[in-house]
């Protein structure tokens, strides 16, 4: 049943910090992200690019963790106009709720990274030079990706209650 398995991605989804040093699957990954392009966007423009890098190059940006690979996801700025203020960082943000239902219905274990929107840190600096990302894209996320350890150890976060977060009016 669908409603059954799609609950079961949602509940075991979960984000995770511990890889198991294995690289992924490349073309798993191709079809995890051409399966969440099929998310809502603001007005259908799709106005973000996602760099994925998958080899040493992290290291010269201070990456040296387990994860295989880690994808940048940009907002395109000029793609709204000034009345549709910060739907730049709404519809890649929006896009990655989606990418990661979908790595891990490929079986690949993702974090998700905010990244500074406000400074120009020094890491963004270097993504952004290494990615080659033109100027009208901001960086938003990062997502760290990789294999599922045969053991999971993550946290718990506990979920606020339905009657907590919803009011009918």
């Amino acid at each position: 049943d669908e409603q059954v398995a799609f609950e079961n991605i949602i509940m075991t989804r979960h984000s995770t910090r511990n890889f198991d040093n294995k690289d992924i699957d490349i073309s798993k990954l191709n079809e995890a992200i051409s399966l969440a392009l099929y998310c809502p966007s603001a007005c259908n423009r799709q106005a973000y690019n996602l760099y994925v890098v998958v080899d040493e190059k992290r290291k010269s940006i201070g990456i040296d963790d387990k994860s295989a690979a880690s994808i940048y996801i940009t907002g395109v700025i000029d793609a709204y106009t000034t009345d549709e203020m910060l739907d730049w960082i709404v519809s890649p943000s929006i896009f990655v709720g989606y990418l990661t239902l979908t790595l891990h219905t490929y079986g690949i274990g993702s974090c998700i990274y905010r990244k500074d929107l406000v400074r120009n840190t020094e890491y963004n600096k270097k993504v952004k030079e290494l990615c080659n990302i033109p100027d009208n894209e901001q960086l938003i996320l990062e997502i760290r990706i990789g294999s599922y350890p045969n053991t999971i150890h993550t946290a718990v976060s506990n979920r606020f209650s339905f009657k907590q977060i919803t009011h009918y009016i």
